[in-house]
């Protein structure tokens, strides 16, 4: 929450402001309680013992499995970057001050936030949040298109963190061949004049390991870019900060944003999931253990040491078939069939098998269900 002058405090915008906080953390709780209702009308059957289970979201789990892998594939990106000596740039984005509802100014080591900003163009701070959104998107779509015309091998990890104002602004770590990064200032300072851009940053660094510094230095520092982004997304749940969560968690969805995303690698977030959450305890201490000799994360021990046979198939014949290094030369292997179907004119992918393996032994064969409604029959 601010910390508001009382003469802010007694205005209709701080006061939606407020309303704004309270609607999105019942968001939150709202599309929980929905799942959760969807869920228990619902059984899914073991398609090979018959077995009937039954599902139940829990945010918490959910949230922690989420930032928890996000943290393990951003620390990937990372150290795939840092094997190809790339260099990191790290921009920050932040919208012109007519997004932004109210002046602040520092007192007693705090941001106090003292009037409504004169400037402000909206009718309203939600109006503001989604064209705030939309315009930061735009921006960094522009540039990462120019980007990629010049500079076709590089990393990135984006984030749209939100202000204590609910106004949204976007960081964005690019790693790429130290030779390309006056491409990158070059296309970056002419965004910057075509989009009248008042407030922005960019700087360059070596990479450096961001998992164990400590985090008072990491906004000054591009080579804890990393951790700086995480700082904002992982946040740990507690009894301190999970109302904030669910607030963040009600904001995404109310407006329909995409906090974090970052490049594509062979190994997909889904994947990745679907391999930890299913080794024994006794494996997965000891791979943890081989990542901490080699001073790399999970995800990336995996990732350089696997290969992935990956087959598409809809109504029943192949339409793609993709591989990604080879099978008797990985420790690790990966095999999978994914199902496409059309519906009307939007086409959905599902996981139908998926099968790891560690030095040639079978580790984990997804189990195949399918879903039964209680009330109708399917």
């Amino acid at each position: 929450m601010l910390y508001a002058s009382k003469q802010l405090q007694d205005t209709n915008l701080f006061q939606e402001y407020q309303q704004l906080i309270n609607k999105y953390y019942h968001t939150s709780l709202q599309k929980e309680y929905d799942q959760n209702q969807f869920l228990q009308k619902m059984d899914l059957i073991n398609t090979n013992t018959g077995e009937i289970a039954k599902i139940f979201h829990s945010f918490e789990k959910y949230y922690t499995k989420y930032t928890k892998s996000n943290e393990q594939k951003i620390y990937a990106i990372e150290a795939l970057a840092k094997s190809k000596g790339y260099k990191a740039v790290f921009i920050t984005l932040t919208l012109p001050t007519i997004f932004h509802p109210f002046k602040s100014i520092a007192y007693k080591n705090q941001r106090l936030y003292t009037n409504i900003n004169e400037a402000f163009s909206f009718d309203s701070i939600e109006d503001s949040i989604k064209h705030g959104y939309h315009f930061l998107n735009h921006i960094y779509r522009t540039l990462y298109k120019r980007i990629k015309t010049e500079v076709k091998n590089l990393y990135y990890v984006k984030v749209i963190e939100t202000h204590k104002t609910l106004i949204p602004h976007l960081h964005v770590v690019f790693f790429v061949p130290t030779s390309k990064k006056k491409i990158i200032f070059e296309k970056f300072s002419k965004i910057v004049t075509e989009f009248e851009l008042d407030q922005y940053d960019y700087s360059t660094q070596q990479i450096e390991s961001l998992e164990n510094e400590p985090s008072t230095t990491i906004k000054t520092k591009i080579g804890r870019a990393s951790k700086y982004l995480l700082k904002y997304v992982l946040k740990s749940l507690n009894a301190e900060n999970i109302f904030w969560i669910r607030v963040l968690d009600g904001y995404k969805r109310d407006n329909r944003m995409r906090i974090i995303t970052s490049s594509n690698l062979p190994l997909s977030m889904a994947d990745y999931r679907a391999i930890y959450h299913n080794l024994d305890s006794e494996l997965k201490d000891k791979l943890l253990k081989e990542a901490k000799k080699e001073g790399i994360n999970l995800f990336y021990l995996i990732l350089k040491n696997i290969a992935i046979v990956s087959t598409t198939k809809e109504q029943g014949q192949i339409i793609k078939q993709k591989k990604y290094q080879q099978l008797l030369k990985q420790k690790f292997v990966l095999i999978k069939q994914v199902i496409r179907r059309r519906r009307n004119e939007l086409l959905s992918y599902s996981v139908n098998k998926l099968t790891f393996f560690i030095n040639r032994q079978i580790i984990y064969k997804k189990d195949n269900y399918i879903r039964r409604l209680q009330e109708v029959m399917l």
